[in-house]
């Protein structure tokens, strides 16, 4: 090994003491037995749950002959590589050579050593530790050979390379305060760009003692429930960190609760100690509160004979390691249906963690506060119902159908196939950045596809499948949908996708499979709805699909209010409405009529958003209530405006009249609250842009000569440019007469 600083003594985190203190109890144990009882197997102390699949093989447990990474005792917190000769099930401890031929310290704990495999993708994100490599040693004549350092560091950052592999960036665990060697050659504080294949991450300790025979729990032990060692029919996975209880009972250190948590706090959000009373109340059986003195073999004995894990997820929860260990345990190793439930704080960064990766694809339930407990917890029991039959659901509690009514929205309670389905990237959606179900938000605030949502839902023509309220609560259990059964089933009936499509989108698994699912596999009518606030997805396998459908893409990344956004949703619906067989319901004409909101000359062939009040047959003029409030100019000619609404492609080509803004207007104390002006203009060109949307070119129509008032801020006889949904057009006299009459008669 490299050369470093001698010491022995070297510091461990709270979490790696629980672990320790656990070897140490074992090993105590068996000194202080002269001659051990044999061992009898977990299944002889407790019977398995029914209908549970047997613990799979774990590919990260090291044994006999496996390459490993092990530390070495005279340079604290740097790992080699070495080969397992032995391993002591009793102490937990490993013998291994190590492949540089050094014949020290070849006795190592199991929690510094990792197995020499790539870890699986779901292994690895955001605060996973890992070990990684750093700077290489030589070797010395007769003692050893040279090799590569590897260190204990965590990930901060998840990231896509040129190729699109996954690179990780993250920082050391360990410094010079913790014995760490600091000053060999090659040493950085952090690490970039690393692949995983250079990654390698030690044993689940749960796993670990899964693989030994534990002693069975006394009859009088089995009896009890704060011991924590009978068997359950939930087991309850949270951190004391997130209860209110434990932390006004000072059970843990001040350095461990959540800074953000307050007196009036901690007195709203939900207890995971209140939910467990709450389920043993319903008649479940439930493991007990964690000691510190608690058998970590006891906990995998509750766990494998439980039949349904509820994990109470939060920032702090992924941030323990006994928690995050026996959510990965349950989940991955015993594969028990896992019921994960939101709590603490509201924060959901745990989101990019390993634990998030874990159940990325679930719908978790949210007790957000103490408002809600009850609400939710009916949920809660109509979930583990699945597993535990037993369980009853309190008959004041309510129902779970009504939690749905109470939350959704009258569109969202029709509960039968949907004629759409809505495909989307949650990063686009400022509504669910809002609700922290994301961390960041990239596009337009009008452009949100929850928002587009929202608008053809209460537009009422067609049923909409949406995630957040179509997707229901599963216990992942064989009987119950998760959620990409679930979405799988909603695309399949839908009639029609919407795909909402960014770089985010591309660079989504999830919806990448939704749009191929839907083109490739089902044959789906897509209807492409530009998001986001760029178009580096059109070079994405997500932009060739768009390419090769037939349907235009609409283009949401210039909208900037909130009329703009309505006028596209009318333009999806009316994109959507021919797939589903059914039609728009038009006019046989194109002038406004009374309620219809339109842009309308006022003075000096200025053009501003009204809405229609009446119509002067003998004049053929409208009276119109300007949107912003001014008295003034209110009857105009019917040739002087039009509908407020999106034109066609083939209404607008070069040469036609159109009107089409230019300048904003402040307010005037009295008479207006200001806006944005109009003018008419002259088409001169028309062309697509590099993201295919068409644009516009021209100049105006009326100048100084015809007391148009051209000293306004921003004026420019020319505009270059403008989207289609930008311009308005007026009917042509022939059409505006006839209309008119036909309208009004």
């Amino acid at each position: 090994m490299g050369c470093a600083p001698s010491t022995q003594s070297f510091q461990v985190n709270e979490n790696e003491t629980r672990l320790i203190q656990e070897i140490d109890r074992l090993r105590n144990k068996e000194q202080s037995q002269q001659s051990p009882p044999q061992v009898q197997p977990v299944a002889l102390a407790f019977s398995p749950a029914p209908s549970q699949a047997a613990p799979q093989k774990n590919k990260n447990l090291p044994k006999v002959g496996d390459p490993v990474l092990a530390m070495w005792e005279s340079t604290p917190w740097q790992y080699f590589t070495a080969t397992i000769v032995s391993f002591n099930s009793k102490a937990l401890k490993y013998n291994i050579n190590w492949d540089d031929q050094d014949p020290t310290g070849r006795v190592i704990d199991y929690y510094n050593l990792a197995l020499d495999r790539v870890p699986e993708p779901d292994e690895i994100a955001t605060g996973s530790t890992v070990l990684f490599p750093q700077g290489k040693y030589c070797g010395q004549a007769g003692v050893r050979l040279g090799g590569l350092r590897y260190h204990q560091g965590r990930i901060t950052r998840v990231h896509n390379g040129d190729r699109g592999q996954k690179l990780y960036d993250g920082i050391h665990t360990k410094g010079e305060s913790d014995n760490k060697w600091v000053t060999y050659q090659g040493y950085s504080l952090y690490f970039r760009g690393v692949e995983i294949s250079q990654l390698r991450i030690s044993p689940n300790v749960l796993d670990i003692l899964s693989a030994q025979d534990p002693e069975p729990a006394s009859s009088q032990q089995a009896n009890t429930v704060d011991g924590g060692i009978r068997p359950c029919d939930i087991f309850i996975s949270y951190t004391k960190a997130n209860s209110p209880q434990a932390i006004k009972n000072r059970e843990l250190a001040s350095s461990d609760a959540p800074p953000s948590y307050d007196e009036a706090m901690l007195s709203s959000i939900c207890d995971p100690r209140d939910i467990r009373y709450q389920l043993e109340g319903c008649g479940a059986k439930v493991n007990g509160d964690k000691q510190a003195a608690d058998s970590l073999i006891q906990t995998v004995q509750q766990i494998n004979t439980a039949k349904v894990f509820v994990a109470c997820l939060s920032d702090e929860y992924v941030q323990d390691e006994i928690c995050r260990q026996e959510f990965q345990y349950a989940k991955k190793t015993v594969k028990k249906p896992v019921i994960p439930i939101v709590v603490g704080s509201g924060s959901f960064d745990w989101m990019m963690t390993v634990v998030g990766l874990l159940i990325a694809g679930e719908v978790y339930i949210h007790f957000s506060s103490k408002d809600v407990q009850e609400l939710k917890m009916t949920e809660l029991l109509k979930a583990v119902k699945k597993s535990v039959p037993a369980v009853r659901v309190p008959d004041g509690m309510g129902s779970a159908q009504e939690i749905q009514t109470t939350e959704a929205t009258p569109a969202a309670r029709t509960l039968g196939p949907a004629d759409v389905f809505i495909s989307y990237c949650w990063v686009n959606s400022e509504d669910a950045h809002k609700a922290k179900h994301v961390k960041e938000f990239i596009g337009s605030s009008f452009a949100d596809p929850r928002k587009v949502h929202a608008g053809l839902a209460a537009n009422d023509k067609f049923s909409i499948w949406i995630d957040t309220q179509r997707l229901r609560t599963t216990n992942q259990n064989d009987e119950s949908l998760g959620m990409f059964a679930q979405i799988a089933e909603g695309l399949g009936k839908a009639k029609v996708v919407l795909a909402f499509v960014s770089k985010q989108y591309a660079n989504s698994e999830n919806c990448r499979m939704e749009i191929q699912f839907a083109l490739k596999s089902l044959k789906k009518p897509v209807v492409p709805v530009i998001v986001g606030a760029d178009d580096d997805w059109q070079n994405t396998v997500v932009g060739l699909l768009v390419a090769g459908q037939e349907n235009r893409p609409i283009n949401l990344q210039d909208v900037s209010s909130e009329d703009v956004l309505q006028q596209k949703v009318q333009e999806i619906q009316s994109s959507i409405l021919p797939l589903l067989g059914l039609k728009e319901e038009t006019r046989s004409y194109r002038a406004p009529v009374i309620g219809d909101h339109v842009i309308s000359h006022h003075i000096k062939w200025a053009y501003f958003p009204a809405s229609i009040v009446s119509f002067d047959r003998e004049t053929m003029s409208y009276t119109v209530d300007w949107d912003d409030g001014d008295p003034t100019g209110k009857v105009q000619s019917y040739k002087d405006l039009a509908i407020d609404e999106i034109p066609s492609e083939d209404q607008v080509g070069v040469d036609s009249i159109v009107f089409f803004p230019q300048g904003s207007y402040g307010a005037t104390a009295g008479n207006n609250i200001g806006g944005m002006r109009f003018h008419q203009g002259i088409i001169t060109r028309v062309y697509k842009d590099s993201s295919g949307i068409w644009r516009y070119d021209g100049h105006h129509t009326k100048g100084e000569t015809d007391g148009k008032w051209v000293t306004y801020k921003d004026y420019d006889y020319d505009f270059n440019g403008i989207p289609l949904e930008h311009l308005r057009i007026a009917p042509n006299a022939m059409d505006a007469l006839m209309a008119c009459q036909q309208a009004f008669s």
